[in-house]
This record gives structure tokens, sequence and C-alpha cells, in this order.
């Protein structure tokens, strides 16, 4: 993944040489907006990862409807609360933050838990193999899994917003003069095209229906991260948020594993 984005990111850097412009790195305004916002994140990723895990375990395994409401009202509860902390006098002022981190992840909820419901992925069990001689064996098979895959997408999701962000709004902004506005619009779309590739292979059905739903997601999400660029212009802002999306998803598996493992 991180070898796709090699000529992407060889033509960021030559233009950016080129023009002369900045790469936007300020690791104190990114560390400032990190301890502002870390409840909200950390809150995110573990609902968004708990949330991800028990949809596909609830479709895995038939369980009854009643699963459903409650995990109805585990999305509803969750996010709740994060409105109601950042509701408090003091930190009024990252209502903005909260909304465009709230959009990203809204992304997430409305595509990806949806489309577990929707599509048959019995082969997909998230990283537990029910074969494995014990819990012990397979914790230390998880983790390491986990934590190589986590880094090779810290550098690949850098990649991606190197060019699709940084690259793109500069492009667009200062070669072409299109609005911020449409600069968000136009690499949102072009940021979900990018992942259509699998639709022109020769794939299952079943696969070119997830194709559709990954566009329509990260067509979502590159609106999203857009937003989040043009109010803050952090090249490792949006890198982590983008990372973080990874983070969730592979917490989301883990935890399904888990649930199939020790219910079926």
């Amino acid at each position: 993944m991180v070898g796709g984005n090699v000529l992407p990111v060889v033509g960021s850097l030559i233009l950016i040489v080129a023009f002369g412009w900045q790469v936007p790195l300020c690791f104190s305004s990114f560390s400032a907006f990190v301890r502002r916002n870390s409840v909200i994140l950390a809150m995110a990723v573990v609902h968004r990862s708990v949330s991800l895990g028990v949809a596909q375990a609830i479709y895995l395994l038939s369980l009854d409807r009643m699963y459903l409401l409650l995990l109805g009202v585990w999305h509803l509860g969750i996010p709740l609360l994060g409105l109601a902390y950042y509701s408090t006098a003091k930190r009024r002022v990252e209502w903005p933050n909260l909304l465009l981190i709230g959009a990203l992840f809204l992304a997430h909820y409305v595509v990806e838990t949806h489309a577990y419901f929707t599509l048959v992925s019995q082969h997909d069990m998230g990283w537990v193999n029910r074969q494995e001689v014990g819990l012990g064996v397979m914790w230390g098979r998880l983790a390491t899994q986990a934590l190589i895959f986590l880094a090779t997408m810290a550098i690949a999701n850098t990649f991606e917003e190197l060019f699709y962000r940084v690259t793109m709004f500069e492009v667009m902004q200062k070669l072409f003069g299109v609005k911020e506005v449409g600069t968000v619009v136009v690499t949102g779309i072009l940021f979900g095209i990018a992942h259509s590739a699998p639709l022109f292979e020769s794939i299952a059905e079943v696969q070119r229906v997830a194709t559709v739903y990954n566009i329509i997601f990260t067509t979502l999400m590159g609106l999203a991260l857009g937003l989040i660029y043009a109010r803050h212009k952090e090249l490792l802002l949006i890198s982590l948020l983008h990372w973080l999306m990874w983070v969730a998803n592979v917490g989301g598996r883990i935890m399904a594993g888990l649930l199939y493992y020790w219910s079926s």
C-alpha cells in the first residue's frame, strides 16, 4: 500500500520544490490540538472499534434483533456524551473541531456499519484464527500483526494526505484559482475515485459491491479531511485523523474476531 503512493509523493515533492510551496508542519499547533481534543478522539476511536466489532459479530453469528437495538443505543449514547462534554462553558470554543471530527467518524458509521449488514462476509472474522493453539499465542500474533499494519498505514496515510490535501489544495487554489469550498469537494471526490480500481478487475460481485461502499466512504472521508485541512492547514493533524480510522478498523476487526471466537 505504501508502494502505491510512491508516484503521487514524488509528484508532490517535485511540485512543492518547483513552486516553493510550504508543507504545513507545525508540531506545536498539532500537539495543542491533540491535547485539547484527546478525550473526544480517544472516545471516538474506542466507540467506533466497539461498534464495528459488535456490528460484524452480530452479522456473522446471526444474533437476535435485540442486539441490533442495543447496538443502536450504543451508537447514540457515546456521541451524546461527547456532545455533553463539549457543551461545557470552557470547551465551547472547540465546537468547530468537534463537528469536523464528528463528520469524519460519521462517514465510518453511515457507510461501513450498513455495509456489514448488507454484504456477505463469511471469510472475514477479524484477525482471530479459531485453529490457534491458545489465546496466549493468538494475542501475541494479533499484537504483532496489528502493530506492523498500523505502522505501515501511518506512513501510507501521511503520503496520501501530502498528495490529496497539501499538494492538490495548492495546485487547485494557486494554479487554477479554485475557491476553497470547490477544492474540498473536488479533492474529496478524487480521493473516492482513487479507491475504485477493484471495479475494473475480475472479482466476485460481492467484492464489487464492497468496493462501491468503500468509494462512498472514502469520498465522505475525503470531504471531512478536506474541511479539517481547510480550517487548520496542518499535515500532521489530518494524517493522524486519517490513521485513527485504521486504528478503529483494526480494533473493530479484533473485537469481532474475539466475539466470534468466544460465542461460536
